[in-house]
């Protein structure tokens, strides 16, 4: 068997270990209730989207799902180098998960998590020179009982490949620090102490493609090459009789499907999601002597409702147009984080508080602007404090471009920032006198006071 298939190695196992091992909790990262504004903006109108969707598809049409409530079915896991179903024909599952019922009703019941350990032959990575578009697939199968599969295929059209999910689970990252320096120092985050260990201790022992007193390669981190760890094999909630309007939503995300317009009929709604996989929680890829390398990935499977499902998906694509646009990154760990380690009320509490700060912000701004924009007269203003607020935000805003800060912080201050500037010039008249050095600028009320005790 090639290097480019699971190893069948006598030394290969799988650990199978029904309880995950619980994950140092960090703190919560500062500014992440500015950046998750973005995401806001994104589900208005996304669920603005969705409901014109809706109101225009009155007369929806009915597709039929194919599965029969209560059909029975297993799930197999497997890793392969090749992203399409032939590549595991030959291949033994990682890990099976045994009894789950297909249900359009009752979803509650079946789900499963379970982390396995898994050695798997990475020989075929060990001889590039560069790993960006190294793959790795971890590849999903619905497997069904032999006869209920035959009379899928032959009245439905049902495949092999409509029952099988991928993802690759392989991530090349050029600079772990600035992934994840969302104000927090590298070594206060687990993947980032061991990465930075890894490499000190190499260099300091020069043990880099070294071997041991026995003759063996030592473990030597791969530059740049991490994995993900966590993954749910997620079965998207539907009625047996679903409209078209949810199928489009899909296919305008992109998601794999198959609907049959024909006979008005659909294949389960299925999708392997590493939502739940956070950048803090990458894990290396050593180089082995024998090419073996040992994954410790956390499996799952669950029904989930489409428009939890929806959201998650939003929240993923929302990311990457964060980091490509707004080189905003890391901001689904913080939400994915804030969800794992909160309950649902506290979270409702807390978006909706700090929702309502960051717009009660921004009505300040109109409300000033408004305010100054109308000004007659100048009693009631305390112009020395325009000043202060000038002086004290010009700090601030030189401390947050040194230090660092989410782009939402920087754009609220700058606008502050902006009006107090503006402010003093709707009351000031502003001239440059050189020839009265050191005060070259001398100031001019625009407007009067009525009252001299005013001023």
């Amino acid at each position: 068997m090639s290097n480019n298939e699971q190893s069948t190695n006598p030394n290969e196992k799988v650990e199978k270990n029904s309880q995950g091992t619980e994950n140092p909790q960090q703190e919560e990262q500062p500014g992440f209730f500015r950046k998750y504004i973005w995401y806001i903006v994104f589900f208005i109108a996304f669920r603005i989207g969705s409901s014109l969707m809706s109101k225009a598809n009155t007369n929806d049409p009915k597709l039929t799902g194919v599965i029969e409530e209560g059909t029975k079915f297993d799930i197999n896991f497997y890793l392969t180098t090749k992203d399409h179903y032939t590549s595991i024909k030959d291949l033994e599952p990682i890990y099976t998960i045994k009894d789950m019922i297909y249900s359009y009703k009752n979803f509650s019941s079946n789900s499963l998590e379970n982390e396995i350990n898994i050695t798997y032959n990475l020989s075929y990575l060990y001889r590039r020179k560069n790993h960006k578009n190294s793959r790795l697939y971890l590849m999903s199968e619905i497997k069904l009982d032999t006869d209920v599969y035959k009379r899928l295929n032959r009245y439905h059209g049902l495949t092999k490949e409509d029952l099988i999910r991928s993802i690759n689970i392989l991530k090349y990252v050029e600079d772990l620090t600035g992934l994840l320096n969302s104000g927090k120092d590298i070594d206060d985050i687990s993947v980032g102490r061991d990465f930075k260990k890894n490499i000190d201790s190499a260099l300091e022992n020069k043990t880099m493609n070294k071997k041991d007193a026995d003759g063996k390669f030592l473990e030597t981190p791969i530059p740049k090459l991490y994995y993900k760890n966590n993954f749910y094999l997620y079965i998207v909630k539907t009625e047996k009789q679903e409209g078209l309007t949810i199928f489009q939503t899909y296919n305008m995300l992109r998601l794999p499907l198959r609907v049959n317009t024909q006979q008005m009929e659909y294949m389960p709604i299925m999708a392997i999601s590493d939502f739940w996989s956070m950048d803090s929680e990458l894990t290396q890829i050593n180089k082995t002597e024998n090419g073996l390398f040992t994954f410790r990935l956390h499996l799952s499977f669950n029904y989930i409702k489409s428009f939890f499902f929806n959201n998650m998906i939003g929240i993923q694509i929302n990311e990457n147009m964060m980091s490509e646009k707004l080189a905003i990154s890391g901001t689904k760990d913080m939400l994915v984080e804030l969800i794992k380690n909160n309950s649902t009320f506290y979270l409702i509490i807390l978006f909706t508080v700090n929702t309502l700060h960051t717009i009660f912000s921004y009505l300040g701004f109109s409300s000033d602007i408004s305010y100054y924009k109308n000004l007659k007269k100048l009693d009631g203003v305390y112009t020395k404090y325009i000043f202060f607020n000038i002086f004290y935000m010009f700090i601030t805003l030189i401390y947050i471009l040194l230090q660092g800060a989410n782009f939402i912080v920087k754009i609220e201050l700058f606008i502050s920032f902006v009006i107090e500037i503006w402010k003093l010039k709707k009351i000031f008249i502003i001239k440059f006198e050189f020839n009265n050095f050191p005060y070259i600028i001398k100031l001019e009320y625009k407007q009067t006071f009525e009252q001299e005790e005013a001023k």
